[in-house]
């Protein structure tokens, strides 16, 4: 993708109005045929979402920038199996309560080693709370926003707990928000607020 802008635009019911031509090109990079923009046009952003915490945060962000008339830029990962991508959204306001919302990447890194996160369905999350102890995890919980996963009770770096030995390489994920993430939202609608 190179350091090329990914935008979308939503329109009042938070369908997808309209992409650049950015977006067809990051969805072929990363084996996203079904996301191209003949294939998105006109629907909800939230069916491209995985986990309803992830739904809930990017709700809460576009109707922030719609209330407040303000553009917000948030940073977050958008990981492929061997790369960490550091990224920034920025959610700005437009008019008839439509929004734009811009991706850009902050910096690359290598993932050592390479992970494949598959997303399991919600109905697994039992299994994800209550793992084993002293057992490699196939089925976890992974951030939406700084995508690590949480592996015996802690937040940590997805390769990172595969050296360890504590991840397998193809692990399915249940999409949460961790805590730390949870914590820099609140600040940055208090800090808003004031």
């Amino acid at each position: 993708m190179g350091q090329e802008e990914v935008i979308y635009w939503l329109d009042a019911s938070d369908r997808i109005q309209a992409v650049n031509a950015s977006w067809d090109a990051f969805a072929r990079e990363n084996d996203g045929e079904a996301i191209l923009e003949d294939r998105v046009l006109g629907k909800p952003i939230r069916q491209f979402i995985s986990g309803d915490p992830t739904k809930m945060w990017l709700d809460t962000l576009v109707a922030y920038a719609r209330i407040s008339e303000e553009k917000i830029t948030r940073e977050y990962r958008c990981d492929s199996p061997d790369t960490k991508r550091f990224m920034e959204m920025s959610v700005a306001p437009e008019a008839d309560k439509q929004v734009r919302l811009t991706h850009r990447i902050l910096k690359v890194e290598a993932m050592e080693p390479p992970v494949a996160f598959e997303t399991a369905p919600e109905s697994a999350s039992d299994a994800a709370l209550n793992p084993a102890p002293n057992q490699i995890q196939f089925l976890c919980f992974r951030c939406s926003i700084c995508n690590r996963v949480q592996v015996q009770g802690q937040w940590q770096e997805g390769d990172a707990a595969a050296r360890a030995g504590h991840l397998d390489p193809s692990p399915r994920v249940i999409y949460r928000v961790s805590e730390s993430c949870r914590d820099k939202i609140s600040e940055y609608r208090d800090l808003r607020s004031s």
